[in-house]
């Protein structure tokens, strides 16, 4: 029988980790090999509305050598995959992925309000109004 999952699309939930994908380089002989890892970093808690799942792997990339006459591309050889789940805070906001073990149910003022849809990002008159909460450098442009 088929697993059925934990959380379904649409749901809230609140999270404090994200999956980030990281790579590093060894030196193997007269190459290079690298190895790719999915790791959990450390995010403000957040809240958000699922909107998918998807398959990240972990394993060794093996860049492309040669040239024109004896190319060889590059490959993954995969040692695990793992499933991570996306989910938005807001329309326009790119979406987390997160492990599922990082999720939990949101019981708050969301799981009343079922009707609640994603807030959109922040207007340029929301900026204009409210100037002083965003910080500036020494030139005075704004900070990322």
């Amino acid at each position: 029988m088929k697993k059925q999952p934990k959380f379904k699309i649409g749901d809230w939930v609140e999270f404090e980790y994200e999956a980030k994908i990281l790579t590093e380089e060894k030196i193997v002989g007269s190459g290079r090999l690298y190895k790719r890892m999915i790791v959990r970093k450390s995010v403000s808690k957040k809240i958000g509305q699922i909107v998918g799942a998807i398959y990240r792997f972990d394993g060794e990339v093996t860049p492309q050598s040669g040239s024109y006459d004896d190319y060889e591309p590059g490959y993954l050889q995969v040692n695990k995959s793992n499933l991570l789940w996306q989910v938005r805070i807001g329309y326009l906001n790119k979406p987390h992925e997160v492990f599922e073990e990082d999720l939990v149910f949101d019981n708050g003022i969301i799981r009343l309000n079922e009707a609640r849809k994603l807030p959109w990002k922040y207007t340029k008159n929301h900026y204009h109004k409210n100037i002083d909460m965003f910080p500036r450098d020494a030139k005075g442009r704004f900070c990322k």
